[in-house]
């Protein structure tokens, strides 16, 4: 019997995540953070189309680059209530999970930050408790700390594919 047959793995222990860049934004009063391997860019959305019978947090699509974009509101996602009409003009964060790509509409971009974020505990992750279980971690800037979110996560809870 070859030695390649068998396998003795350990899990690692759980330690502290690796540092990484990150998005800092803000939806109404939640500060997030997103690993910005998943982040393509950052564009105002002029005009957006309304889709019939798309589920309700898909507040329409636009064009961007050659390539039609759901505009999504993670609102809901994030235990916060719906905003009242889709804004032209609205910031829309440009994210791939593959095989995702969906913009998000946000409320402000704060910046990047370089963090070794902290490990997510949900009792300390800020937020509500819908942001809580999309926690990854949370990354720390000029005082205040900002959820760092689950990419995986957040896409399986929108569900948008």
């Amino acid at each position: 019997m070859s030695d390649l047959n068998v396998l003795n793995v350990t899990p690692a222990p759980v330690g502290p995540l690796l540092p990484e860049r990150v998005l800092l934004l803000r939806v109404g009063d939640e500060r997030l953070a997103i690993e910005s391997r998943h982040v393509r860019g950052v564009v105002p959305v002029t005009e957006l189309t309304p889709v019939p019978r798309a589920p309700a947090h898909v507040e329409g699509i636009f064009h961007h680059l050659g390539r039609i974009v759901p505009l999504v509101d993670l609102r809901p996602a994030l235990g916060l209530p719906r905003r009242p009409q889709p804004q032209a003009a609205a910031l829309a964060l440009l994210l791939e999970v593959p095989p995702w790509f969906v913009a998000a509409d946000v409320d402000e971009v704060v910046g990047f930050e370089v963090s070794e974020p902290r490990p997510e505990t949900r009792a300390s992750a800020p937020g509500s408790e819908e942001v809580r279980s999309l926690a990854k971690g949370i990354v720390g800037r000029d005082g205040r700390d900002y959820t760092l979110l689950d990419a995986w996560r957040l896409m399986d809870t929108i569900r948008v594919g």
